[in-house]
């Protein structure tokens, strides 16, 4: 993958901007989160930013942008984002763009908040682009004995494969 911000910035209570550096302030490293379930590629990749200046009550606002550069399955996207944390999201877009004989076949938003998303696809000359829109989302919290919250929390999942069916053959 090919991933990295382009904008970081926070933006104090008083509604001035403190602009964060991307380049100097992030790290790439390999994701090692799918390490226990036996799935690890150093190819996969996530960006950390430091946050010097970040305070309770300030609001993060960035930009990234995430291109992958060797799937993991041959001729085929697949990705989650997850789009509920224990803070709240004021305003979230995810955008992508793939050619047109590539088309996006499985997409479903779990566990969808009614009323924080706006679904539309457009065209931009041989590609299709899709497009999410997600606005006040509120915060999840945490419960005793809850499941872990990447089971609970709004996500998007997609794929260019039309199930798991065609996975597990491959």
């Amino acid at each position: 993958e090919d991933c990295k911000f382009t904008l970081v910035e926070i933006i104090k209570p008083d509604g001035t901007a403190v602009s964060v550096d991307p380049e100097e302030e992030s790290t790439v490293k390999a994701d090692r989160s799918s390490m226990e379930n036996n799935i690890y590629s150093q190819n996969t990749k996530i960006v950390e930013v430091g946050l010097p200046e970040m305070e309770v009550g300030d609001i993060l606002h960035t930009v990234s942008f995430k291109r992958s550069v060797e799937p993991a399955l041959p001729d085929n996207f697949a990705s989650i984002w997850m789009v509920q944390n224990v803070y709240p999201l004021l305003y979230h877009i995810v955008e992508i763009c793939g050619p047109e004989e590539r088309p996006l076949r499985s997409i479903i938003i779990k566990d969808k908040i009614d009323g924080t998303v706006i679904e539309s696809r457009s065209r931009d000359g041989d590609l299709i682009c899709y497009r999410w829109e997600w606005k006040d989302v509120p915060s999840i919290f945490p419960e005793p004995g809850m499941p872990p919250f990447d089971s609970v929390k709004q996500r998007l999942l997609v794929s260019t494969l039309p199930d798991w069916k065609a996975l597990s053959r491959w």
